[in-house]
């Protein structure tokens, strides 16, 4: 899943990027063990709050 890459990015925990992001943390949790998929507005917003571009992590679609 391509936001587990956030756990390489220190600095925010998930309780950090659910109040940023106006939801819970179970929710965040969910979205970076991929038990629940992001779609393309939640997951722009995500990679917004942790720093990541959008773009380069689709990129690497393919790759996974």
């Amino acid at each position: 899943m391509l936001v587990q890459q956030r756990k390489s990015v220190p600095g925010l925990t998930q309780e950090e990027v659910a109040a940023r992001l106006n939801t819970k943390q179970t929710v965040i949790s969910k979205w970076e063990t991929g038990e629940v998929r992001l779609n393309v507005v939640d997951f722009a917003r995500y990679c917004r709050v942790v720093g990541l571009d959008p773009g380069e992590m689709l990129a690497g679609v393919g790759h996974y």
